[in-house]
């Protein structure tokens, strides 16, 4: 079985789905994703078979990329990237490059980020089964609300039969790497949904655990990180280290690849910052973590049963931040009332305060009795040979 994946060129995109590209190789198919040129690296340090194809650009750095992105407010940001972008242009540029790929290389199945859609329409011409998977809450009635009309312009476009309701996008099968806890309770189910398990999957080929991983475990230790995408959010470190310095824990500041630790500045003493370490590894030592609400954070903290302080900033991250709370597993704090006293109390209440532990214990306990790698490879190949599957 060829399966192919289409990725949008972000890392927290790309790392749910890494076990499972893994898990249908082991099993002897034949995998492949595509992505961007500028993405293929970070797709390879994770040992898979990159293509490079379609839009070049990079999640992480739209701005650079795409000089109307560089002064807008963060909301409007997202809805430019997700109308424009995700809905627009990569699908322009990826589809007629996925029918060259198939005049050598044909999928027999076709799996897709959430917010990638050329590799729909490519497989809605070619009648090839067709999956997505999500990440997080995006991609909700709000997403589909604001994008459904340039999709379904990408459509006709694409001279496929109109689908005014879009429900072709979730024909055969739609993947959450999340309980069904973590949706909101007003949110309209998608019948062809299946909650699957999360793995964590934040180790590079290359990447080595630091030696001073070791030497944790004297003072209460808060994390803080804001992912691959939002490293670079004027003076949001700044104001996390500021808080954290006066409270009696160590903190291990994480910069990510795009942003040097120095440029923080000096560091108060019970500060470490680096460019990156493994959440995975990172967390079983820690007592909190302080984030952005992204997704793949959230998961890889309730792995560890670690509670978290949140601040969203833009994407379905608000709504993330809202959920965790609801499952008592953390709380947050709106970056339009952040200040320093303000976040080093939400951080002394989240260390002091049992419940929150224990919520994050009882989460992780919904993820890992999900279906698991195994599993859900078999009902893969179940799909791709029979062309559908029956309803959870």
């Amino acid at each position: 079985m060829r399966v192919l994946f289409s990725v949008q060129p972000a890392t927290g995109h790309l790392q749910p789905l890494v076990p499972l590209c893994r898990q249908l190789a082991a099993n002897g198919h034949e995998v492949k994703v595509v992505s961007a040129p500028s993405f293929v690296p970070a797709v390879a340090s994770f040992g898979l078979e990159a293509e490079p194809l379609g839009l070049d650009w990079l999640r992480a750095d739209a701005a650079r990329f795409f000089r109307a992105a560089r002064e807008m407010p963060a909301e409007a940001r997202y809805i430019w990237v997700l109308t424009e972008l995700y809905a627009g242009e990569t699908v322009r540029r990826l589809l007629p490059d996925l029918e060259r790929l198939a005049e050598r290389w044909c999928p027999d199945l076709v799996i897709r980020d959430q917010m990638e859609f050329a590799a729909w329409l490519f497989a809605e011409r070619h009648d090839i089964p067709h999956v997505s998977y999500g990440y997080g809450l995006g991609f909700q009635e709000r997403d589909r609300r604001v994008a459904g009309p340039a999709i379904a312009e990408r459509r006709r476009e694409a001279g496929l039969a109109p689908d005014p309701e879009l429900h072709s996008l979730f024909r055969h099968l739609r993947f959450e790497f999340a309980p069904a806890c973590y949706r909101p309770a007003e949110s309209r189910p998608i019948p062809t949904t299946r909650h699957i398990r999360y793995r964590p999957c934040d180790k590079r080929r290359g990447d080595r655990s630091p030696e001073w991983l070791g030497e944790l475990g004297g003072r209460p230790l808060v994390v803080a990180t804001l992912g691959t995408n939002y490293n670079r959010v004027p003076g949001l470190f700044e104001l996390i280290i500021e808080a954290l310095a006066a409270l009696p824990v160590e903190v291990v500041v994480t910069s990510g690849d795009t942003r040097a630790p120095e440029d923080l500045g000096p560091l108060p003493r019970n500060v470490r910052a680096v460019s990156y370490v493994p959440l995975s590894e990172l967390l079983p030592h820690a007592d909190a973590i302080v984030c952005h609400a992204g997704f793949n954070t959230i998961m890889t903290a309730a792995l560890a049963a670690v509670p978290i302080v949140l601040i969203p900033i833009e994407s379905d991250q608000p709504l993330q931040a809202v959920r965790c709370e609801a499952l008592g597993i953390g709380r947050s704090l709106a970056r339009a009332d952040l200040t320093v006293p303000g976040l080093r109390e939400v951080v002394r209440d989240v260390l002091a305060e049992p419940g929150y532990r224990e919520s994050m214990a009882a989460f992780r306990s919904e993820i890992e009795a999900l279906p698991d790698l195994p599993e859900v490879a078999t009902l893969l190949e179940r799909l791709a040979e029979e062309g559908r599957l029956e309803r959870a």
